[in-house]
């Protein structure tokens, strides 16, 4: 079909340049399983049929995502800005109540985010939510006076990407780190699969996400997924690492190297595997060129729960505070009044915010 049409022309470009993108998404899985120094092209193309194509919708069009929770302030905050923050808590519980993601929206969303800090939605979607990163920072912070740059991480993460001489040695290694992993793993099972993935909402805790490096596809594991850590500067577990306080590593009982359980990278992982409803996560560190830490962690429910309460408690009395009237970060103090009250994520009365309230399983 030709067609000298400018129209026809600029809507021909829109899908080659739609495929392109595509195509690349599926070269970048299909290299991290079998890596292969060709490049992918576009053998051909026609003009396609503009009736026919105007038809289509993508997932993503015809499926209606709720807003990003970083637009309430857009809705919210002239209404709640000069609100007494006991005032502003029970609006927050409100909005809260009325938070929800349907499977097929977590679907859509994740599909959408794959490339990650590369993709608008991704940085948009996670602003507001308690993510897996941030998510020990969240439940050990002290309630009556949050940390303030916790606040910010979550509510703010487009504000938070940095590079420096860590990061980046992170982002040069992840990738190799990916392949030794996959190697290795394909000794045990065959067919033992990686590909990317997006952001994952919580389908039961939609202030929650969690976004994987990778998910496992295993004909005898099973579902699972994949975090990997590329500390800088270490070079060996000969070098005793495992030692340093700082270090993701220790040595259990029996002198064998296991991810430290309080550490924020094992909060991590729990709650990626929540979120992602799947059953364990290889946790990956990349030591050297021929050395990696690969611990399969199973998740632990009893854990997650354990925090749950909390993580909600700082949602509800920090973080939604801050994405409607910007109670943090403007001018109100950033810790909460001795005489006001938060609402307990256990009875959904209004209590005073202590740490140790947070703590209660029975109604305060």
């Amino acid at each position: 079909m030709h067609t000298n049409s400018a129209s026809s022309l600029c809507f021909s470009s829109s899908i080659c340049a739609r495929f392109t993108c595509w195509l690349s998404t599926q070269h970048s899985s299909a290299e991290r399983n079998h890596p292969c120094s060709s490049k992918p092209c576009i053998v051909f193309h026609t003009c396609p049929r503009q009736e026919y194509c105007d038809a289509f919708e993508p997932t993503s069009v015809q499926l209606k995502l709720p807003p990003p929770l970083s637009q309430l302030g857009d809705e919210l905050h002239a209404q709640c800005v000069n609100l007494s923050f006991g005032e502003l808590l029970v609006k927050a519980d409100e909005v809260f109540k009325s938070l929800t993601f349907t499977q097929e929206q977590i679907a859509c969303l994740e599909c959408m985010t794959r490339t990650q800090s590369n993709s608008k939605s991704w940085f948009a979607y996670r602003s507001g939510r308690i993510t897996a990163s941030v998510f020990r920072s969240a439940v050990t912070t002290d309630p009556a006076n949050p940390a303030v740059s916790t606040i910010k991480r979550v509510c703010y993460p487009d504000a938070y990407k940095f590079s420096t001489a860590a990061t980046r040695w992170g982002c040069n290694h992840e990738k190799t780190a990916l392949q030794t992993y996959l190697a290795q793993s394909e000794l045990l099972h065959a067919n033992h699969q990686i590909q990317d993935c997006g952001f994952y909402i919580d389908p039961n805790h939609p202030f929650i996400g969690a976004s994987p490096d990778s998910l496992i596809e295993c004909p005898v594991c099973g579902p699972g997924c994949v975090e990997v850590k590329c500390p800088h500067c270490v070079e060996s577990l000969s070098c005793g690492d495992e030692n340093r306080k700082d270090f993701c590593l220790e040595k259990d009982a029996n002198s064998v190297l296991r991810l430290k359980r309080t550490h924020s990278y094992f909060f991590q992982v729990q709650v990626q595997m929540a979120c992602t409803q799947r059953g364990y996560c290889d946790f990956v560190v990349w030591l050297s060129n021929t050395e990696v830490h690969i611990e399969r962690i199973h998740y632990d429910d009893v854990f997650f729960q354990q925090h749950l309460s909390t993580a909600e408690a700082f949602f509800k009395t920090c973080i939604l505070p801050e994405l409607i009237a910007k109670c943090f970060s403007m001018s109100r103090s950033a810790s909460i009044p001795s005489d006001v009250k938060y609402l307990c994520p256990n009875c959904s009365k209004l209590a005073r915010a202590t740490k140790n309230a947070l703590k209660r399983k029975a109604p305060c």
